[in-house]
């Protein structure tokens, strides 16, 4: 099947709100996220209100909704992850291929990602949604390995989940503190090593 040839209208709104996003970062990081306006990136994007509106909610959404695109990279990690034959393997190549993505994002982008998220204004963080495929994902091999006898049975696959994430997203803000100084797969994977030998039956 021939792939759709795109627009230049197409690549040129691609453009534009690849330019809002590239501005904003710089700005976050040059000034200080709280300390930066829409307006502020209208002014150095050159563009106007009403075009920032068009592709952003709000300066909230300039980062969470770029971060957020790695729910389609959950999909792409699947066949991988379910080529490995034990529970341990599975949630080490989870591990690693997620952080992999988050470290390609850089440390100042991170940084400012979960910062947004942690405003008075935002009440429930979409990072957070049980919606997501992160959890969804690996509620489903926490689930799996527990039919298979390879995780003890007591815990709710829910709470595995949730608790390998949460242990993830620790690991994820330390690398944060330091700058992205150490390196994310490998301590995602000693991580995992660890939690799934606390869940043997």
């Amino acid at each position: 099947m021939a792939k759709t040839k795109m627009t230049k209208r197409k690549i040129q709104a691609l453009n534009t709100r690849q330019k809002i996003f590239d501005t904003a970062l710089q700005l976050f990081n040059k000034k200080g996220y709280d300390r930066v306006t829409v307006d502020d990136v209208c002014k150095k994007a050159g563009i106007s209100k009403g075009t920032f509106y068009n592709y952003f909610k709000s300066k909230d959404q300039i980062i969470i909704e770029e971060f957020l695109k790695i729910d389609h990279y959950y999909q792409e990690m699947l066949p991988e992850i379910n080529s490995k034959e034990s529970y341990l393997e599975r949630m080490k190549t989870f591990a690693r291929l997620s952080l992999k993505y988050i470290s390609e994002q850089g440390a100042p982008t991170v940084r400012i990602a979960y910062y947004s998220q942690l405003s008075p204004s935002i009440k429930t963080s979409p990072i957070v949604s049980p919606k997501r495929p992160l959890y969804q994902m690996a509620e489903r091999l926490a689930r799996e390995a527990q039919e298979n006898g390879e995780l003890r049975g007591d815990i709710p696959s829910e709470e595995i989940a949730n608790t390998v994430i949460r242990a993830m997203r620790g690991i994820i803000y330390e690398w944060c503190l330091h700058n992205g100084k150490f390196d994310l797969e490998e301590a995602g994977e000693e991580l995992v090593q660890i939690l799934v030998h606390g869940l043997l039956p």
